[in-house]
């Protein structure tokens, strides 16, 4: 329900965007140039779905992925009044790189505790020069100024502006150790290699079972695999698969639309996991 609800409202939104970037998915034969591209607000904002989720529609669609940020980014520089951009990495951040598509958007949201291992509660976000030139806050408090000591206080002139009050410290003490440990595995393009290797072997393995079938036609080019049962199959529904799993200690992910099943690897994934998992699906008992 929730995924067709950011459909519909993307296609909302994507219909009131200008022409010039609403021709980037004029060729796509799905909804997804639609979905990953989307009007935020009247006065201009446009947001960018920036993830291994459209990744994984970039696999069908090209244009679809975190380069469509930059691509975009391109299309409103040449508006006679830019539009901020701004691009949700919540599914990006730890899984695949992202220095591109933050340089390229005015504001790039991202959260900690997903892919970043991080305790929840806790994002970033990287504003442009442009941003903090022009905008201001609309909620502010004591960090947001550069001193409060008299009414002639000012806004910092970095991103402190958009910052309110209180900060929970043991929070950035754990993101920061996420952080660390994801950086003492490696580079953002090497970890992304060591996650598409998990993703490939997984993928490889399900083209073995017959009684399944993958989304992709080619391995995912990040940590995301989706997978369903094949019509006229009598395993059980996807929901009731995930039960099963999770009893013998392996957790996916149901969808309903599509409806299909779930699983991911990332930097901490081991290389017997995908393994593991192909063997639980093998022993699953038809009905």
């Amino acid at each position: 329900a929730s995924m067709r609800r950011r459909r519909a409202t993307a296609e909302w939104f994507a219909e009131r965007l200008p022409a010039d970037v609403r021709a980037l998915g004029a060729s796509s034969d799905a909804p997804a140039a639609l979905f990953a591209v989307a009007a935020l607000t009247p006065t201009g904002a446009r947001l960018i779905d920036d993830s291994p989720e459209a990744a994984m529609r970039a696999a069908r669609d090209p244009l679809v992925g975190p380069t469509i940020a930059l691509r975009v980014a391109e299309r409103l520089a040449q508006q006679a009044t830019p539009p901020w951009l701004l691009v949700d990495g919540a599914q990006s951040l730890g899984s695949i790189p992202v220095a591109e598509a933050a340089a390229a958007a005015d504001i790039y949201a991202c959260t900690g505790h997903k892919w970043c291992c991080g305790p929840e509660g806790l994002g970033v976000v990287a504003l442009s020069e442009r941003l903090l030139a022009e905008a201001q806050p609309t909620l502010i408090g004591w960090r947001s100024l550069r001193q409060e000591n008299d009414g002639a206080g000012s806004f910092h002139t970095d991103g402190r502006r958009f910052e309110v009050a209180t900060s929970c410290i043991p929070l950035f003490a754990g993101l920061d150790c996420s952080l660390q440990l994801l950086e003492a595995a490696g580079s953002a393009v090497e970890r992304l290699a060591t996650i598409r290797e998990h993703a490939s072997s997984l993928w490889h393995g399900l083209q073995e079972l017959p009684a399944l079938e993958c989304l992709l036609s080619v391995p995912p080019p990040a940590g995301l695999v989706s997978f369903r049962v094949r019509p006229g199959s009598s395993l059980e529904s996807p929901a009731r698969l995930v039960e099963r799993l999770g009893s013998e200690g392996i957790w996916l992910r149901s969808l309903d639309d599509p409806s299909c099943l779930r699983a991911c690897t990332h930097i901490v994934t081991t290389a017997s996991e995908p393994d593991q998992l192909l063997g639980a699906l093998r022993a699953l008992p038809a009905g």
